[in-house]
């Protein structure tokens, strides 16, 4: 029997992401980078592994990320989503942060990416609608 995916689960930007948020604020993909980890890690993550996210539809991720560093994770990348910033980051568009587990940490470098951000509603930064 082969593995049918919920029929619940969207297959692209969602009405709800396209549609809800305050038109013209931009989108971006988000990429988590292992930086450094323990030889230990249940997840098996070594250094130069990546997750990146670029929605929530089925499809808008690629690579793995542990589910527990996801959690913990989890806030700093949705905030980057929507343009957020940290003092502590190497810049405005990226940061490091650890997941969870004290035996066995993993360091984790989350970046904006800026080369594509969507404009939701069908507006642009300048508050211009696109064609």
């Amino acid at each position: 029997m082969a593995y049918e995916c919920n029929p619940h689960v969207p297959k692209g930007p969602t009405e709800y992401e396209t549609t809800t948020y305050r038109s013209g604020v931009p989108l971006y993909k988000v990429r988590t980078t292992v930086v450094s980890a323990h030889p230990d890690c249940g997840a098996r993550h070594k250094v130069g592994d990546t997750w990146e996210i670029s929605g929530v539809y089925e499809g808008a991720t690629k690579g793995f990320i542990c589910p527990a560093a996801l959690a913990s994770l989890w806030g700093f990348i949705y905030a980057m989503r929507f343009g957020a910033e940290f003092p502590w980051g190497e810049g405005p568009d990226s940061c490091v942060l650890v997941c969870s587990d004290p035996n066995t940490p993993v360091l984790f470098k989350i970046e904006r990416l800026k080369e594509q951000p969507v404009y939701l509603a069908g507006k642009k930064e300048s508050g211009k609608t696109e064609s």
